[in-house]
This record gives C-alpha cells, structure tokens and sequence, in this order.
C-alpha cells in the first residue's frame, strides 16, 4: 500500500488504472472509524494485489491540501480513480 503526499499524488493516480485512496486522520478526530476501516482496507490491499487496483492512504492530517482539493470533509473518506479522471467517493461495503 502506497502513502500519499502532496509531492506524489499526482504522478501516483496518474499512472495507476485503478486506485483506491482512503483519506484518515489518525489523530482524534477519525478515532474508532479508521482504525475500522484499516484493517479492511490492508486486507482488500492484500486480496486485490494480483489485480490492476492499487490502494493508497493520505493521512489528512498532514496533507490537508489533498482533503481541500477532494473536498474530503469526513474521515475515513475512500476516493475510487479510474485512469487518473476525477475521483468517484466510494461509498459501499468497508468490508469483505
């Protein structure tokens, strides 16, 4: 699983086809949530490495200009990129 900054999202999703990207703020405010969410999300990673997807975080904590360009306004938050196009949210089952 890939970790996501400002310097690297660009050429990341650019050059995947398929790219999963969840947006946590381990601190506080996501709590309960992502640490929900991470151990479904390793494991969708592990599941799926065979396949064309790719799965990566942001940590919006400390790249809160990734959040504001996706208007990502809640976390966890799963942004699903098909060959680099804007993102769809991902909203469905956060598990297997």
């Amino acid at each position: 699983m890939s970790i996501l900054t400002a310097g690297n999202f660009s050429e990341f999703i650019r050059g995947e086809e398929y790219a999963m990207v969840a947006f946590v703020a381990p601190s506080a405010e996501c709590g309960i949530s992502c640490k929900a969410l991470a151990a479904e999300f390793s494991a969708a990673a592990t599941h799926l490495k065979p396949s064309n997807v790719s799965f990566a975080k942001v940590d919006a904590t400390q790249e809160p200009q990734l959040s504001h360009r996706y208007n990502v306004q809640a976390y966890p938050t799963l942004l699903f990129f098909i060959h680099g196009h804007p993102p769809k949210t991902y909203s469905l089952l956060r598990n297997r």
